[in-house]
């Protein structure tokens, strides 16, 4: 598609059609992707782990016994 001054010119009727398709359903979507996005608060309680720090080092030890990097 080549844009000479104010006119667009030729471009395929498929194109033109996949490119307002792929249009209209990024705006239908883009108000549900945003309050999705806004209500997320941050991770509640519930959803952390339970993990002590014991098991934490011990996990540590195990993975850099043998000469892995920290």
């Amino acid at each position: 598609m080549e844009i000479n001054k104010y006119f667009v010119r030729d471009i395929p009727r498929r194109e033109f059609l996949a490119r307002t398709v792929k249009s209209g359903i990024a705006i239908a979507a883009t108000p549900a992707l945003v309050s999705q996005l806004v209500s997320c608060g941050g991770i509640s309680d519930s959803m952390k782990p339970d993990v002590s720090t014991e098991m934490l080092d011990k996990a540590m030890h195990k993975a850099l016994e043998k000469g892995g990097d920290f």
